[in-house]
């Protein structure tokens, strides 16, 4: 089935993005599955959209404020306060992947779900939440990669890997790096190791790991730093959710490492999610199911992409530096 797709998808075309508007690696959920498990579902006018720093100045949230016009579930209220991850402040930005955009005056309808703080909610489901309001994923169905203008400074990625994955987990994730290192463009990953460091937190380390992050169909998100100005990204983290289960061998019914990790590093280039049919031959592609093993190797838009964002360079597979016990200071 794969190479018959890849048979199809010969020519690659740029499409350009916004940052921010990447959505995830997710399992496709049906909006009526959504709307049975959301606490709140409401249809309104968005009144304001705010960015804001938390009290650690480790990561930055956007509250997002809807004037209600409709709610089809939950107690009615005036309005309602979302909270998204990510967000700008000044020079400083944060991208998370599955979080859609909102802009003040858009008729939206959202699922959402009781947050952490009284009185603001959460968006259910992460993208696909949206119900109703301004896309936040790729329409192109003619481009096999999709690329917004936002890179890394220099064309590698040093990362570190979190203690508690188990060792066939750290040999995936580097296999899946691998898979990009050998695809004919500058650009190198290197694992530097073990770390108790987690994340996703403004610290400056490239961190892997796995945390519950719910129901709502995210099998792993990565969330990035950059300068608004320079669109310069210096800092990447990834994590699995420990909600869904687990594999390093592609068995039946779990969702395989090797293949959710080799999609998430493409992000660290910062090559964005592909939605259409056409495209879902690509490791990019932003649904996976279990079982699924595909998106371990890339394919031509994968290749194109890396290409144009860093430069054709040596193709060939490295050696990687072996996992260590060794912590991340």
């Amino acid at each position: 089935m794969k190479n018959i797709r890849s048979k199809l998808l010969t020519v690659a075309v740029l499409s350009l993005g916004i940052a921010g508007l990447l959505p995830a690696i997710m399992i496709e959920v049906p909006a009526a599955d959504l709307q049975v498990r959301a606490d709140v579902i409401v249809s309104g006018t968005v009144t304001s959209v705010s960015s804001h720093w938390d009290e650690t100045r480790t990561t930055i949230f956007t509250d997002v404020s809807i004037r209600s016009e409709k709610f089809e579930k939950g107690m009615a209220m005036t309005s309602v306060i979302l909270r998204l991850p990510g967000g700008e402040v000044g020079d400083v930005g944060l991208a998370v992947e599955d979080i859609p955009a909102f802009r003040v005056g858009e008729k939206t309808t959202v699922c959402l779900t009781k947050g952490r703080v009284a009185g603001v909610y959460e968006l259910f489901g992460a993208c696909q939440g949206k119900l109703a309001g301004e896309p936040g994923r790729s329409t192109d169905a003619v481009a096999l990669y999709s690329y917004s203008g936002y890179h890394r400074s220099t064309a590698n990625c040093n990362y570190y890997i979190n203690s508690v994955l188990p060792s066939d987990w750290s040999t995936a994730i580097q296999a899946g790096d691998a898979a990009w290192d050998a695809a004919g463009s500058r650009f190198r990953f290197n694992c530097l190791g073990a770390t108790t460091r987690t994340g996703p937190t403004y610290d400056g380390y490239n961190i892997v790991w796995r945390n519950n992050l719910g129901s709502g169909g995210i099998l792993a998100q990565n969330t990035y730093w950059y300068n608004r100005k320079t669109k310069i990204v210096s800092e990447n983290d990834i994590v699995f959710n420990t909600y869904y289960p687990w594999a390093t061998d592609g068995r039946t019914g779990y969702y395989d490492v090797q293949n959710i990790a080799t999609h998430e590093l493409g992000h660290c280039l910062v090559l964005n999610d592909l939605y259409r049919s056409a495209q879902s031959a690509q490791t990019m592609y932003g649904y996976a199911g279990a079982g699924e093993t595909y998106k371990r190797t890339l394919e031509s838009g994968d290749i194109a992409g890396i290409k144009v964002i860093y430069g054709t360079g040596f193709d060939g597979v490295k050696n990687h530096t072996k996992i260590v016990t060794t912590v991340a200071k």
